[in-house]
């Protein structure tokens, strides 16, 4: 017998409602008993858990033990189904808001979308954390270790910081690449196939203290504040200024 709208609201005696808490589940059945206090603490049998899809796509998850369900019931408890969970004084709400889609899980994992402000985040066990606003078309993915990746499609700008003053950045828009070190960083390019630098303006190497030192073999070419050095020395044909 089907019922609908008002002859629902007419027959609860055919379909009682029951609160009850989980006290034991069946993940392969996608089942749990449910303790139902009202009813002197009668323990159903086992009551298939109502899930979006079973068939093409699948979908299975459980109710916790102890967590509060309601379920379906025919009219002697004897078989039903749990329709979902509901919070309560004990397990209250996890955000107060009509615009947030909200879901968090026991290790601390949470994601979360916001539809007035469009911003989507994901911030798991670990601390890392995912956000894009969609709003300022801006992309964000912190680490662990204080290292942020962040990209503005408004300004085209992509930027890597690793959290000890090293970024990488490369700005679309004014064609840009650069790369910034902390104090006392280094930098090493290791390549066995060689290096080209190839460029239609003019490549400038600055440094504020020690020098520029190029080797290649046994053959060096430092450049100071006080001059440019080369080792082994220039022959007196060439057309190198030497100091």
């Amino acid at each position: 017998m089907a019922l609908y709208g008002d002859e629902l609201e007419r027959a609860p005696q055919l379909v009682p409602f029951r609160v009850g808490l989980v006290v034991e589940r069946d993940p392969a059945r996608g089942a749990v008993r449910v303790q139902f206090a009202e009813r002197d603490h009668l323990v159903s049998w086992w009551l298939p858990v109502v899930v979006a899809k079973t068939q093409d796509d699948k979908v299975l998850w459980l109710p916790d033990q102890g967590e509060q369900v309601v379920c379906l019931m025919d009219e002697n408890d004897e078989a039903g189904v749990v329709l979902g969970a509901i919070y309560s004084a004990p397990d209250a709400v996890p955000v107060e808001s009509t615009e947030k889609f909200h879901l968090a899980f026991k290790d601390g994992t949470k994601a979360e979308y916001d539809r007035e402000l469009h911003v989507m985040r994901v911030d798991y066990a670990d601390e890392a954390a995912v956000k894009y606003d969609a709003e300022a078309h801006f992309f964000q993915f912190s680490f662990p270790d204080e290292t942020v990746v962040e990209y503005d499609a408004d300004l085209h700008v992509l930027l890597v910081d690793f959290g000890d003053d090293a970024v990488v950045k490369y700005d679309a828009e004014a064609h840009q690449f650069a790369i910034t070190l902390p104090a006392g960083g280094t930098a090493k390019l290791d390549a066995p196939g060689g290096i080209e630098l190839k460029s239609s303006g003019q490549i400038t190497l600055t440094d504020d203290s020690a020098g520029v030192l190029l080797k290649s073999g046994g053959a060096e070419v430092r450049v100071e504040a006080g001059g440019v050095s080369v080792v082994p020395p220039l022959p007196i044909t060439s057309t190198v200024a030497q100091t």
